[in-house]
């Protein structure tokens, strides 16, 4: 048949210990997740500041739904645009301090129409070049990959390559943007924001940042990773975010100065023929906004518990990366031990997620711990006394 490679394909996956299925959770974000009626601590959530359940949000929720209805009925360029998304839009201008914005449904959504925009609409190939940061998300590199352009993947915050790269152009006269995540995904690390922003100048390119994971946690009030790097101003020409993690909603945004979003909207058809998300979610993501800004004790809380993970998980011998942020991967490398070590977790009562090629790296398996302001001191302790465990009882039956 002419589809056989499906089956052939699944196949291989699971052949080579790689295949993926849902995991349905019957409960909503919080400290424990409970899958198939067995209760877990949870520390695979994005949910960084604990306001996915929040009755704050909930009731948000709800007095949008009674005001504007549960659907935008078409998109933003039609019917879909309605005062909450007005609304929603300056609240974002007011917190970050930038120009103008757009909203997305995903961050993956926003991503691809980017770099779509700027290079299917421009002159040949042979003039457009993409720098991007080898780690950065797959929707980045996928769209980049699509995209006419020449992309070329500097090593992992590595300016001086990045430098070199951009370098040995032959001319200044091409089209030239430089994206990298704020905090990477899979690794929890940072990129040298400001340093970026230095390069970007002096080689005439344009700067893009993706921060899924920096908003809501970094800088002051949480306006994210461009704002921890110098003087709380934006540093970049385009920044996306999402409304999907430490906001605890859904969606995204991308703001830039005035002519680049009206380019946008123009333009890009990943955002003139989509539906709008619903006006309720737009209403409930400015109250999240609110309290972001306002509630210091979240971020500090956070902090705070990241110190101590790290500091108890050192003393018990457990190989952390460089990071300071929720996200704190333990490398494994090899993805069969990840995916028995995930295993073992859940019989003793955790939900962490092994991660796997292709999502990061062969020979980089890891488990991917996020923490929340939703866990406490004592959770932290019983994690990290379930990893040594799981991993020293792998070390030992796989040697």
């Amino acid at each position: 048949m002419a589809f056989d490679f499906i089956e052939l394909q699944l196949l291989q996956r699971q052949k080579e210990g790689l295949y993926r299925k849902m995991h349905c959770a019957q409960t909503k974000q919080g400290r424990a997740c409970v899958f198939d009626d067995k209760t877990y601590l949870n520390f695979s959530s994005n949910d960084y500041l604990g306001l996915a359940s929040s009755q704050v949000l909930i009731n948000a929720w709800n007095e949008g739904a009674q005001r504007y209805g549960v659907g935008s009925g078409g998109s933003c360029l039609m019917t879909g645009y309605t005062e909450a998304h007005l609304l929603l839009c300056e609240e974002i201008k007011s917190w970050l301090g930038v120009e103008s914005v757009v909203l997305f449904s995903s961050g993956y959504c926003a991503n691809q129409a980017i770099i779509k925009l700027l290079f299917l609409a421009r002159d040949s190939q042979n003039n457009n070049f993409l720098f991007q940061d080898k780690l950065n998300h797959a929707s980045l590199i996928e769209a980049g990959i699509l995209a006419p352009c020449n992309m070329k993947r500097f090593k992992h915050n590595d300016l001086a390559h990045l430098d070199l790269l951009m370098s040995q152009l032959n001319t200044e006269n091409n089209n030239k943007l430089i994206i990298s995540e704020g905090v990477f995904s899979m690794d929890g690390d940072q990129a040298p924001v400001q340093a970026l922003a230095d390069l970007s100048k002096k080689h005439h390119a344009w700067l893009m940042l993706d921060d899924a994971h920096g908003i809501g946690v970094l800088g002051d009030e949480g306006r994210g990773s461009v704002f921890c790097a110098e003087n709380n101003r934006p540093l970049v020409q385009i920044y996306m975010a999402t409304f999907g993690k430490a906001l605890g909603v859904g969606g995204a945004f991308v703001a830039g100065d005035h002519s680049f979003i009206k380019y946008l909207i123009n333009f890009s058809k990943g955002y003139i023929y989509t539906t709008s998300f619903p006006p309720a979610m737009a209403y409930t993501i400015s109250a999240s906004i609110r309290q972001v800004r306002k509630d210091q004790w979240r971020r500090d809380k956070l902090n705070a518990l990241i110190k101590h993970f790290r500091s108890f998980a050192k003393s018990h011998h457990i190989k952390l990366v460089d990071s300071i942020t929720p996200i704190q991967p333990i490398i494994i490398g090899n993805h069969n031990a990840v995916m028995r070590i995930t295993q073992s977790m859940k019989k003793q009562g955790f939900w962490v997620i092994g991660i796997r090629p292709p999502t990061v790296a062969k020979k980089s398996a890891r488990l991917r711990v996020t923490l929340t302001v939703n866990h406490d001191f004592k959770d932290i302790e019983r994690l990290v006394l379930a990893l040594k465990n799981s991993i020293n009882k792998e070390a030992c039956q796989h040697q």
